[in-house]
């Protein structure tokens, strides 16, 4: 025993010793402001976004980076300088990819918003402004002066950015490593922040801090207040890393026509900060969904598209072009991470996704040889579940149409399960140790995270 021990303390000398070794040359070379030579060397994946879609230009391009270079961007710039924002409250409230929130609350937050327009009776608008190819069209003058004005010194900015603008891609297929790299050349490097490096994240979100202080300086998000409290709230949009919407309300008094104007020029200046950083915003994925409301006989209504004048929006492009982009009603679908719904919050888009998800797993448990039952199950709880589970919060429907949804094509597999299908719901769903099946229920999920899911008070 005495001679295990020994050993297992000297191992953990030499450990220590190491990891000394290790933070000095690091310490030393945020001190000299130079990356390492192996640093410049990156391997670039493609990896599919769709399955099944192997279209060039729906492919993520992922880069590999030497593991001590990008444990040292996501110490310095997603750990200590995020962290340091975030406790000196200089990030917009805007910014959902940050620690202690998720992609679920900014979906919550659009759908609370809309509701209270709707409520309050005033037009308003979702713009969809994403960007195009995320990260990789960050200019890094803008990014090097947003994380200066952060408190980050110019060393561990310098070593990053020279890094990106000088390493070399070595491509990696099925067939293997390519044999020679290719890289930017001296006069012409390459800009963007680099999917998968551990700074992408974090430059992306100080490069846009600027920009929405400048939109929001600017004049066009209206204030709102809260029904409680009176708290005047100002939030001008929703951004997750490259998914932004733009939240626009009607002014008191200001017709239709005056608001449509309105939703133009945010949008053209939105789409001038963009093309300041670097970034251009995607037609393909740009839309502006318009709830305008209007008076009949002392009664709100929300005009059909039809109703709608005919404007015709447009976005910025370089060189001064300008692209249009579709005009999108109350009542159409509206699908943004991972969630669709519409300005109404009516909630059938999202069940129309549920059905369709549902019953493409239970065709392929069904046609499948090669799954027991108990394979079965477990994709019901491993793969079903958190599908239908995503945002399940932010659905208000009438819990008898959910049932009625998640019925059908448990109906459709409970005979793959082993599991008689005219057994109870209640039987199906209850607890294992009450005798149950321990299947899931939706409308037992919405009604759980109501009561479950901490505040961010509580997070912090």
């Amino acid at each position: 025993t005495q001679g295990v021990s020994s050993a297992a303390s000297d191992v953990y000398k030499r450990q220590e010793k190491l990891t000394s070794f290790r933070i000095k040359m690091l310490n030393l070379i945020l001190r000299l402001g130079l990356p390492l030579e192996r640093w410049l060397n990156g391997i670039l994946l493609l990896l599919q976004k769709e399955i099944g879609n192997i279209d060039i230009d729906k492919l993520r391009a992922i880069i590999l980076f030497e593991a001590d270079f990008n444990w040292l961007l996501k110490m310095i710039f997603s750990k200590r300088l995020t962290s340091r924002a975030i406790e000196n409250d200089t990030l917009p409230q805007e910014f959902f990819a940050i620690k202690g929130r998720s992609a679920k609350e900014a979906i919550l937050a659009r759908t609370l918003w809309c509701d209270t327009n709707r409520l309050q009776h005033r037009s308003f608008a979702v713009v969809s402004a994403d960007l195009a190819q995320c990260f990789d069209m960050i200019h890094h003058t803008q990014c090097s002066l947003a994380m200066q004005a952060q408190g980050c010194p110019i060393k561990p900015i310098t070593i990053m950015l020279f890094a990106l603008q000088n390493v070399k891609y070595w491509l990696r297929s099925a067939y293997g490593d390519a044999k020679t790299p290719f890289s930017a050349e001296t006069d012409n490097p390459y800009m963007g922040m680099g999917q998968g490096s551990g700074g992408s994240n974090p430059g992306c979100m100080f490069t846009f801090t600027p920009v929405i202080n400048a939109y929001k300086r600017k004049g066009y998000p209206a204030e709102m207040s809260s029904a409680w409290s009176g708290r005047i709230m100002l939030l001008a949009a929703l951004q997750y890393v490259d998914d932004t919407d733009l939240l626009l309300r009607a002014l008191e008094c200001q017709s239709t026509e005056e608001f449509m104007s309105h939703i133009q020029r945010a949008l053209t200046f939105w789409g001038q900060l963009v093309l300041a950083t670097g970034g251009v915003l995607k037609q393909k994925k740009c839309q502006v969904a318009i709830a305008a409301v209007k008076f009949k006989s002392g009664k709100a209504t929300i005009l059909e598209k039809r109703s709608l004048p005919d404007v015709k929006f447009t976005i910025p492009q370089k060189e001064g072009k300008t692209v249009v982009i579709p005009t999108v009603a109350a009542k159409e679908n509206i699908t943004a991470l991972g969630f669709s719904n519409d300005l109404l919050n009516s909630g059938k888009h999202q069940l129309d996704r549920i059905k369709k998800t549902g019953k493409e797993w239970s065709i392929n448990m069904n046609t499948s040889r090669y799954l027991n039952r108990a394979d079965v199950r477990l994709s019901l709880s491993a793969q079903l579940h958190p599908k239908l589970k995503w945002s399940i919060a932010c659905l208000s429907l009438d819990p008898k149409k959910v049932d009625k949804a998640v019925h059908r094509f448990f109906h459709q597999t409970m005979s793959r399960m082993g599991v008689n299908r005219k057994m109870k719901r209640e039987m199906r769903t209850m607890m294992k140790k009450y005798g149950g099946l321990g299947f899931f229920d939706l409308n037992m999920d919405n009604l759980c995270l109501l009561y479950t899911s901490p505040s961010p008070r509580d997070r912090g």
